[in-house]
């Protein structure tokens, strides 16, 4: 239910701002603002999560988040909403994101507690495949539903959602606290003492210091910086010069929605029997040609085909560099390494954001699709080139005295 909250709102924010403004650029800066409100709370939330505790903190991301969206709806429904205020409520809504996202993740552990470790690997698959599907469901209902009502009806159904995912949360804390099982995870200690920035620090140390890693961090830097702008500027943009209406930008959001859904779950299946830096690069490669193929489509039918194929080329990525990252990372740092990772490639989505919202003003959304095509095309030539990348899949993982010999 979140999850379809998160994107009724993800669909509707830059259509509005693109509709009422008329500008690309503006249009951009909102998606700047929900990106950077992403960044600050997805690194600050982490402390006040485990403080909260995670059933207790995934409640309350709910209704923060759906505060400022309520405030959207009743500005708008007696007066003009401002620009300022529609960028300001945006980053209020989206502060919350994160660290609601992270609690509900923690609380599938404490919900099987006692089960086998199949049960919750199940649960946490099953997790995030509603996510996705969230995802895919929430998008076309989005824009079907500005299309026939308004702004505000979609903004409605988000907040009904958020309200759903609260009370279901709510209620399995209830029946947890019934059945006396451990609600909250203790917060691991910091391993110098010196808290959250010094942790933070060891995770970047640990990333610089292998050179598969390394690779990683600046292609993810640069694929985000390409990638971010794509669903919050580029495609509103694109749709309404090619196709003029937002039930289709919904259409086209929920395809690749669907995609990667239907990605995630193929490479479920099969996997674990592929090299998988060898599927990175076919991936990268597969993305590269949609964004070329959606420059050169026409027809709406040959959009959606090759949002859906960028969608389902992207679904196997996070669970194959989260894999790489648990081999090469010692247990006892991966949080640390992550959480280093996720400050890194999040704090460029701003910035592009923003840059592809006034670049719009000057160009097409085809040549900035060209664009990103061929910067996807030069990203896997690059990692191909690469001798850590192109010996990942022979290498085993490293031991972890031998990584804790590094200064890990």
């Amino acid at each position: 239910m979140s999850a379809i909250g998160d994107t009724l709102v993800f669909v509707a924010l830059p259509w509005y701002a693109l509709q009422s403004t008329g500008s690309p650029a503006l249009t951009g800066l909102v998606g700047a603002a929900t990106a950077s409100a992403a960044v600050i709370g997805g690194i600050l939330g982490g402390p006040i999560v485990d403080r909260l505790g995670f059933f207790r903190s995934s409640v309350v991301a709910d209704i923060a988040a759906a505060a400022p969206v309520a405030a959207l709806v009743i500005v708008d429904s007696v007066a003009t909403l401002a620009y300022w205020q529609l960028i300001a409520l945006a980053f209020a809504s989206a502060l919350f994101d994160l660290p609601g996202l992270s609690a509900r993740q923690n609380v599938l552990p404490l919900l099987t507690a006692g089960g086998s470790a199949v049960e919750s690997g199940r649960a946490t698959g099953l997790y995030f495949a509603l996510q996705r599907a969230g995802f895919m469901v929430g998008a076309p209902v989005a824009g079907l539903l500005m299309a026939a009502w308004g702004f505000s009806a979609a903004l409605l159904l988000n907040i009904g959602s958020f309200a759903a995912s609260a009370v279901a949360v709510g209620l399995a804390a209830a029946l947890c606290r019934r059945g006396r099982t451990r609600l909250r995870a203790a917060a691991p200690a910091p391993a110098n003492g010196n808290g959250y920035r010094a942790e933070l620090m060891v995770g970047f140390r640990c990333i610089r210091s292998n050179p598969l890693l390394l690779l990683i961090v600046w292609a993810a830097i640069v694929l985000s910086l390409l990638d971010a702008p794509f669903l919050a500027v580029i495609l509103p943009v694109y749709v309404e010069r090619a196709f003029g209406d937002s039930g289709s930008f919904g259409l086209l959001v929920g395809a690749f929605g669907g995609g990667m859904l239907l990605g995630s779950v193929l490479y479920g299946m099969v996997g674990h029997r592929l090299p998988r830096m060898r599927v990175i690069a076919l991936t990268l490669a597969v993305i590269a040609a949609a964004y070329l193929t959606l420059a050169a489509v026409r027809s709406f039918p040959g959009a959606v085909a090759a949002v859906a194929v960028m969608g389902l080329a992207a679904g196997p990525i996070n669970p194959i560099l989260v894999s790489v990252i648990q081999q090469q990372v010692p247990a006892r740092l991966v949080g640390r390494v992550m959480a280093s990772l996720f400050a890194l490639v999040l704090a460029t989505a701003p910035i592009g954001r923003a840059g592809a919202g006034a670049l719009l003003a000057w160009v097409s959304p085809i040549a900035l699709l060209l664009g990103i095509g061929g910067g996807y095309l030069l990203v896997t030539a690059a990692l191909l080139s690469a001798r850590a990348f192109r010996a990942a899949d022979t290498k085993a993982a490293v031991p972890e005295e031998a990584r804790a010999e590094r200064g890990f």
